[in-house]
């Protein structure tokens, strides 16, 4: 898996392209570590695919870990069926709010917009300590 980054204005926009891997994770916490974190972000997942389930879980985990990450606001764009189901299927467990957008002006759009989440104590999910968020603030 490859990130391509591009900033403007108060955006980072991250072009994820080829497949996920337990190979490529660490590189991609480290970019959600010292470039990501505290941002507006639009990850366009097109070019984004993976073979049966490796790496998946921990992928979507890093992102779930991103954006409990204070000032972090994410928006999908372009994202594959399969990922579609694995995301709203997170969502249903509130680990990742999903805010999925055709287009990549959409998605830059709607941050002129407040995001609105509610969320109780019950709802707050625990996370393994190999992707915990903190490990994104160091």
């Amino acid at each position: 898996m490859q990130a391509r980054i591009r900033k403007s204005k108060q955006i980072i926009s991250v072009d994820l392209i080829g497949k996920v891997d337990y190979e490529t994770l660490e590189g991609f916490i480290d970019l959600c570590r010292h470039e990501l974190k505290g941002n507006n972000i639009v990850f366009n997942l097109e070019a984004l695919s993976f073979v049966g389930s490796c790496g998946v879980t921990n992928f979507l985990n890093i992102l779930a870990n991103l954006q409990r990450v204070p000032m972090t606001r994410i928006k999908y764009v372009c994202m594959a069926k399969e990922f579609v189901k694995l995301f709203q299927s997170m969502e249903e467990t509130k680990q990742v709010p999903l805010a999925l957008y055709l287009t990549e002006f959409e998605a830059v759009k709607s941050f002129e917009t407040p995001d609105v989440v509610v969320a109780s104590e019950s709802e707050t999910a625990t996370v393994p300590h190999e992707l915990n968020h903190q490990d994104l603030e160091s």
